[in-house]
C-alpha cells in the first residue's frame, strides 16, 4: 500500500470543530442526503463508526485499489439500498449488481469497478478496484501490512486513537511535486485529533541523515 489511513466518524462528528464548521455546510447542501435518507431510511452519517484502508496507485490520473474496512453501517440496511439506489447510480453512469452478498459497483465512466460485502451485521469490507475474487483473496487475511516490518514500527509511533491517523509510502506519486526541490520520502506518518481544536503529530523518514 502507499497510503494507510484510519479515520474516527464517530470521534470527528462529537468535536466542537465539526459541529461549529461542518454541520453548517452539510445543511447547506442537504439534497443528495436527504434523497438518500428517503430511499434508504437512514442517514449515513448517524450510522457510520470508522473507516480504515490500505490503499495503491494513489495520486492526480491513478485508480486507487486496495482495501477499505467500513464500521456501523448495518448489513440489512445497505444491502437493501443497493437495490433502492440502482436507478440513482445509474443515472450517474454506475452499475450496481448482486451476486448473494457481494455488491459490484462499476463506474463504467471512469473505469473504475470495485466489490462489497459484510463480513458481520455492521461491517463492510470492500475491494477497491476490484473484483469478487479479488475480494474473497482480502477475505482470508493471509497478508497485509503488519507482515511489514517498517509498518509495524510506525504505526506503533502514531497515536491510532486520534481521529485521523495514517501512513504515506514515499514512492507515492503524491510526492512527486517535491522532486524538483530535492526532497525524497521514505514514509510520512503521524496523526490528527480534532476537539475543540486540532492537534497535529506528524513524522517523516528520508533517505539519508543530510536530507
Amino acid at each position: 500500500s502507499e497510503l494507510i489511513m484510519g479515520i474516527n466518524f464517530q470521534q470527528m462528528q462529537k468535536s466542537a470543530l465539526w459541529k461549529k464548521f461542518v454541520e453548517p455546510q452539510l445543511a447547506k447542501n442537504m439534497g443528495e442526503l436527504e434523497k438518500f435518507k428517503a430511499k434508504c431510511g437512514f442517514n449515513p452519517l448517524d450510522t457510520l463508526q470508522s473507516m480504515s484502508m490500505g490503499l495503491s496507485n494513489v495520486g492526480p490520473d491513478q485508480k486507487p485499489s486496495g482495501a477499505m474496512v467500513v464500521h456501523g453501517i448495518e448489513k440489512a440496511k445497505m444491502m437493501d439500498c443497493f437495490d433502492k439506489m440502482k436507478d440513482e447510480f445509474k443515472e450517474k453512469g454506475t452499475e450496481v449488481t448482486k451476486d448473494g452478498d457481494f455488491v459490484t459497483i462499476d463506474n463504467t465512466k471512469e473505469g473504475m469497478k470495485s466489490t462489497a460485502t459484510f463480513v458481520n451485521d455492521t461491517t463492510m469490507l470492500m475491494a477497491v478496484g476490484g473484483d469478487k475474487d479479488t475480494l474473497l483473496k482480502l477475505m482470508k487475511g493471509d497478508a497485509g501490512a503488519k507482515s511489514s516490518p517498517m509498518f509495524v514500527d510506525m504505526f506503533g509511533k502514531l497515536d491510532s486513537t486520534h481521529t485521523v491517523w495514517g501512513l504515506m509510502n514515499g514512492s507515492s506519486k503524491l510526492f512527486a511535486p517535491l522532486a524538483g526541490a530535492n526532497i525524497k520520502f521514505k514514509a510520512v506518518y503521524g496523526s490528527i485529533n480534532v476537539t475543540d481544536g486540532v492537534q497535529v503529530e506528524a513524522r517523516a523518514r528520508m533517505d539519508s541523515a543530510d536530507q
